[in-house]
């Protein structure tokens, strides 16, 4: 895990960005602890705390942000953290190519035997989840800190 930790600090901390040849390089800055990144119509930010990482989408996950949100998430793989909060509160739409990254995120954490959960979906984007029969495989929790107290539940 030490060498997990140390890659992630150097990535996310002072060191500078992901080198051009990680898969999210591209044309929008790459995601790391602390920096929010604008997608268009789409922000995300993540911040790594001491049991987790907490990946916050603001705004509309349309079809043309899906893959970069794809990329962005991607680089959140590279995380020490055993369970990602992914933080819809201030997501007002997605679409069902907004979901697939998710999806795809949540399968890639899973066979690394991590944890991907939900917290806070507004209805129009907790709707779009349940149709999608989301709720089946992600934990989905009322507030952040919920998420954090019960991580054993989280995702299962």
């Amino acid at each position: 895990m030490l060498a997990a930790q140390k890659a992630f600090s150097q990535i996310s901390g002072d060191a500078g960005p992901f080198p051009s040849t990680h898969p999210a390089a591209g044309r929008y800055p790459l995601l790391r602890d602390g920096l929010e990144v604008n997608l268009g119509k789409l922000t995300i930010k993540v911040e790594q705390r001491p049991t987790a990482a907490v990946v916050t989408l603001a705004g509309e996950a349309g079809q043309e942000e899906a893959d970069a949100l794809e990329k962005q998430l991607k680089t959140v793989l590279d995380s020490p953290a055993n369970l990602v909060v992914l933080d819809l509160s201030n997501l007002t739409y997605i679409a069902s190519l907004g979901i697939g990254p998710l999806v795809s995120f949540r399968n890639e954490m899973t066979r690394q035997g991590r944890r991907v959960v939900i917290t806070a979906p507004p209805s129009l984007v907790r709707e779009t989840l349940r149709r999608a029969s989301l709720q089946r495989i992600f934990g989905i929790y009322s507030t952040i800190e919920e998420a954090l107290s019960e991580p054993a539940r989280a995702g299962m």
